[in-house]
């Protein structure tokens, strides 16, 4: 195992440590004086000398800015830790197991670039040298408010590489028919009170007690995330009570200044305003919650998801720039269609003059670029042995002609569908969902053999 320090050359200031030290005081902790903070990386490897010092100067270390030190154990311990002192305290952090850690994937990938195959696994850390007279609890403190998020972190003691969490399904019935069921969903899932009450009038009516996953559903559905309960709720402050504190606020400010630039507001997923009488800029603000360590790549996409979605979806839904792209084209043969129509004639000849088109194109040859730049572009026919190319070309545009005829007669959103009405358990949604992955499989058994022999 190979282990890897990388820090700042000491002529340099620390930002990260910095920052430490001003939050440290913030505190109420005066005696830090300084705190340098450093990377540290593991590997789980046997790697000849030339390859292991190819990784840590090449990749890991910038030799501008940075220096490292390398060190080889025989065993799973950790070896380079130090002693702390009254005047110097070392503290090293690293993830729990199971939590997926982005840096991790990239490095495997990176040594891999490199043209090394010996690197079975990578570990990522941070190494905090604190600088001053602390006493334990001070360094308790120091440890769990600033240093480490238990969720997803630990301190390390004694290094080793661990085994991931393995799944195993079990059926997990919760008890709240009593009191002291009650008392433990309270804790673990944050109901309100008036919430509680809900669930266990329902689920004692029902003659059953619900499974964990079904109060899951229920705790993400009425979360503070989807339904804004802090927002909307009645406050009391003193003497005075604040129903609905965004719109006794910020909205009811807005409204009562009705600026004549503000075009759009608390109307539509995002806000408009006018930039310079024939531009506007649109804004949105995606309220997710922090951290998104647990699961960075999902909440990565939900946080993409209200920045970028809600933008394109102003005003005509996700689907306006896509719209007047298939307007113009129309545009081109059939333009009396397209001035008789209701939905595109409003958009007179330049439909493309709008900036749901810009942002979608933008979007699109931004992530191309984005992925050449990478090397991460490889185009390939997914089809059978027995499969044309240009018979799977011709099911692949008209499956994408029914669906996109099939989405403009729902008029309404798929997602919305399958996550929101099937969490409220609705028999609409339900329904759709059985009829979505039915007709899916059903279509599969004729069109199947042209992916796969």
């Amino acid at each position: 195992m190979h282990r890897v320090e990388v820090r700042l050359k000491s002529h340099l200031p620390d930002s990260r440590g910095l920052g430490l030290v001003k939050d440290i005081y913030d505190l109420g902790i005066t005696t830090v004086s300084n705190v340098r903070v450093a990377d540290i990386y593991w590997l789980d490897a046997d790697l000849p000398p030339d390859e292991f010092n190819l990784i840590c100067h090449s990749l890991l270390a910038d030799p501008v800015t940075q220096e490292y030190q390398a060190s080889t154990t025989t065993a799973n311990t950790e070896g380079n830790r130090g002693e702390d002192t009254t005047q110097s305290h070392i503290i090293e952090v690293a993830y729990n197991a199971g939590v997926t850690d982005p840096v991790e994937d990239t490095i495997t990938k990176a040594v891999q670039d490199l043209g090394i195959s010996g690197v079975r696994a990578v570990k990522t850390g941070k190494r905090y040298e604190i600088s001053g007279q602390l006493g334990e609890p001070e360094l308790q403190t120091i440890c769990n408010r600033l240093l480490v998020n238990p969720t997803i972190q630990h301190v390390v003691k004694e290094f080793h590489f661990p085994e991931n969490p393995q799944y195993h399904f079990k059926l997990n019935q919760i008890d709240i028919l009593s009191e002291a069921g009650v008392g433990e969903i309270t804790k673990q899932f944050g109901f309100t009170e008036d919430e509680l009450q809900a669930i266990v009038g329902y689920f004692r009516q029902e003659g059953r007690n619900p499974t964990d996953i079904e109060l899951e559903t229920l705790a993400q559905t009425w979360s503070e995330h989807c339904v804004h309960k802090t927002f909307k709720g009645r406050i009391k402050l003193s003497d005075q009570t604040i129903d609905n504190l965004l719109k006794s606020t910020v909205m009811k400010a807005t409204k009562e200044l009705a600026r004549p630039w503000c075009l759009s507001v608390f109307e539509d997923n995002a806000g408009v305003i006018d930039f310079d009488g024939h531009w506007a800029l649109c804004f949105k603000v995606e309220t997710h919650n922090h951290p998104s360590a647990v699961e960075p790549y999902g909440g990565a996409a939900t946080g993409i998801g209200g920045v970028i979605r809600d933008p394109l979806g102003t005003g005509l839904g996700a689907s306006g720039g896509i719209a007047r792209i298939g307007a113009y084209a129309e545009n081109l043969v059939v333009p009396e269609h397209v001035a008789e129509s209701e939905y595109f004639g409003g958009w007179g000849s330049a439909p493309l003059r709008y900036y749901l088109v810009y942002m979608f194109v933008g979007i699109v040859l931004g992530g191309l670029f984005s992925a050449l730049l990478r090397n991460r572009v490889k185009p390939q026919l997914e089809r059978g042995k027995s499969c044309s190319r240009g018979l799977r070309m011709t099911l692949a545009l008209v499956g994408g002609l029914l669906a996109g005829f099939a989405s403009r007669l729902a008029g309404g959103c798929t997602s919305g569908q399958a996550l929101t009405g099937s969490a409220l358990l609705l028999t609409g949604s339900l329904v759709f969902l059985v009829c979505l992955f039915a007709g899916g499989y059903a279509a599969a058994l004729f069109v199947r053999r042209q992916w796969h022999d």
